[in-house]
């Protein structure tokens, strides 16, 4: 046999294994099970998550609402700022907006007076807690305390006024001028006398009606000073008083800056406020901080030397601080003025 006969016959050899390989691979693939295609209504929807755009970060802010004239912010905002807040100034009209406003964050609320018809204690819980300053008979509630009113002890300040009028007689004879249309008048009188009998125990009073008080009605009975009791008619009553030489005694905001006053007892709203937003903040439940010498919301104002000396001064600090300190009852209801 020759060397390519024998070449030939394992050729074939190697090409029939080939095709029985071939053979027995397409019969395993036809055995086997073929996947189901996925049809396009099972498949699952996908679509890119949205690009978040930019938004406003809201600011921090404790919102003022009807802020009288005068009244010093520089505390609040300093306190404002202390807990990384900013200050929003608003006037009635414009509060509700502020308070819906989404790129504000309302933080705590200061009101002088109720600007919410009716609904502060209702927003003190939905929106932040909120400090009334004089808002006339509203009661606290779980996030809203008041300051100044209710509750205002006005028969210390009457008090405090008797004090300064005793203090800056010489003559023995003193003035009061009532029936100025005050609701408290009462209580500012009953307060006064005592006072009055504090300061100088054997002084003299002279009453007279805003309508009737003059100048010469004072003077003719030896009068010098006089204490004007807080009322609607007080600021004219008061100005004729001393633009005809008579040294007053005021209680309260001074109706002209250049009022010729020997003494003043003033309602201070400032520190009353910062104690109720601490209340607050810490979690307290809203309460009552009306004005009272205890708590300091009502302090002496100024006193003018020439009318009370600086020795008598001294004697008026001293019953201020007896009474704060709680060494002196003056023994006036402060509700109805009644002695106790």
């Amino acid at each position: 046999m020759s060397l390519y006969s024998e070449r030939g016959r394992a050729a074939s050899r190697i090409g029939r294994r080939r095709w029985a390989s071939l053979l027995l691979m397409a019969a395993l693939a036809a055995c086997a099970p073929r996947s189901k295609p996925e049809s396009i209504e099972s498949r699952p929807t996908e679509f890119p998550s949205p690009t978040p755009g930019p938004t406003a970060t809201p600011t921090p802010s404790l919102l003022l609402i009807a802020a009288p004239e005068g009244f010093a912010a520089s505390e609040l905002a300093a306190w404002a700022a202390d807990h990384g807040w900013g200050v929003l100034n608003a006037d009635p009209e414009g509060a509700s907006a502020i308070v819906a406003e989404t790129r504000v964050d309302v933080q705590a609320i200061v009101s002088f007076g109720e600007h919410f018809g009716g609904r502060a204690a209702e927003i003190a819980v939905d929106v932040a807690p909120m400090v009334l300053v004089e808002a006339g008979e509203v009661e606290p509630g779980p996030r809203l305390s008041t300051v100044g009113e209710p509750g205002g002890r006005h028969d210390q300040a009457g008090f405090l006024a008797g004090v300064m009028v005793g203090l800056a007689g010489e003559a023995g004879w003193v003035g009061l001028v009532e029936g100025t249309g005050g609701p408290r008048e009462p209580v500012y009188r009953a307060g006064f006398e005592a006072g009055l009998r504090y300061g100088c125990p054997k002084c003299r009073l002279v009453s007279l009606t805003a309508s009737e008080a003059t100048v010469d009605g004072f003077r003719g009975q030896g009068v010098e000073v006089v204490f004007v009791a807080p009322g609607p008619a007080a600021a004219e009553a008061g100005a004729q008083l001393a633009e005809g030489g008579l040294w007053v005694v005021w209680v309260g905001d001074l109706p002209t800056p250049d009022l010729r006053i020997a003494g003043q007892v003033v309602f201070a709203s400032d520190g009353l406020i910062l104690q109720a937003l601490d209340a607050l903040q810490a979690g307290e439940p809203g309460a009552a901080w009306p004005y009272s010498i205890g708590n300091g919301g009502i302090r002496l104002g100024d006193l003018d030397p020439e009318a009370i000396s600086l020795g008598r001064q001294r004697l008026l600090q001293e019953a201020y601080d007896a009474v704060a300190a709680g060494l002196l009852d003056i023994g006036i209801d402060p509700v109805s003025g009644q002695e106790g």
